[in-house]
């Protein structure tokens, strides 16, 4: 089915589900809905098992549906970058762009291969091979393989899983230029890292298969209100009764209504010698609200 004129992908009530012999079958993607326009600039975020990958092989065409229905433009063109190395480790970097140019009927793909690696510092590395390369410039040239043919959408699983902060920053932007320079290719990634996510123009958490919430970081945060309050694990609460909300570490937090009440309830800890401490709201207070669990932390390689 091609998707509205408007519209690059139209996904409604995707359902994916997982079959055994010895269990029931489980729900990878449960009734998820979601709609791709030109120009689009969105995270799929959530922990792994989420659903997340499944819902990126559904968009690319690469996982049948158990219910529900996919519509793509029909000339859509789009790039993948896969969570797992999808480059062959012993050809060298022209080698493999010159193999993805050739799968996409490019003409003249080697000029347009070596002002691609310029642009994105690869240009003293088309005759290494893959397999010498550090984690971050196999990502690089993974991400030039897959803007090769100027697609219309990118879909990118977990791109940064196993790269260093500098390379991650370097990832991330790549991307924003891209979409500086073509403002109507819509990007959409999937991640666990809330600090990904917050670039992103708009944030799908999902959880369980199904999405939970979304809209703007800005928005997602701000329900939270500007700051939130709360007490470490080994802190007791006794005598001071604020509608605190039990986190999966052990500690508590509430959430004033204004700094007026703010100022109240600390006041009310600090007489009654409770430690607690005070900070913004992020993301993954949001998810922790919105999935009862919590994203997996930042931990670099």
């Amino acid at each position: 089915m091609s998707a509205e004129p408007h519209a690059l992908v139209r996904v409604e009530s995707a359902v994916v589900e997982h079959r055994s012999r010895r269990s029931k079958p489980v729900r990878a993607l449960d009734v998820v809905s979601f709609t791709i326009e030109p120009g689009s600039h969105v995270a799929l975020l959530g922990p792994n098992g989420s659903g997340k990958s499944t819902l990126l092989r559904v968009i690319a065409g690469l996982q049948a549906l158990a219910g529900g229905s996919i519509q793509r433009r029909p000339d859509l063109r789009f790039g993948v970058v896969f969570q797992s190395p999808a480059l062959d480790p012993l050809l060298t970097v022209r080698e493999n762009l010159r193999l993805q140019a050739a799968l996409s009927a490019m003409p003249h793909s080697d000029d347009h291969i070596e002002n691609l690696c310029a642009e994105h510092g690869l240009e003293d590395r088309l005759s290494d091979r893959v397999k010498t390369l550090s984690g971050g410039l196999a990502r690089r040239v993974e991400f030039v393989r897959a803007i090769l043919g100027e697609p219309d959408l990118l879909l990118l699983d977990e791109p940064s899983v196993g790269l260093d902060l500098p390379a991650r920053a370097a990832l991330l932007g790549a991307i924003e230029a891209l979409r500086a320079e073509r403002p109507d290719i819509a990007v959409v990634m999937s991640t666990h890292l809330m600090t990904n996510a917050e670039r992103f123009e708009r944030v799908l958490m999902m959880s369980g298969g199904a999405i939970v919430r979304e809209g703007s970081p800005a928005d997602l945060v701000g329900e939270l209100g500007s700051l939130m309050l709360g007490v470490p694990a080994h802190a007791s609460v006794d005598g001071v009764e604020l509608p605190w909300e039990a986190q999966p570490d052990g500690s508590r937090i509430a959430l004033p209504d204004g700094e007026a009440q703010l100022r109240d309830w600390s006041a009310s800890l600090a007489d009654a010698g409770i430690p607690f401490f005070v900070r913004k709201p992020t993301l993954a207070d949001v998810y922790l609200r919105m999935a009862g669990a919590r994203l997996d932390a930042e931990v670099v390689a």
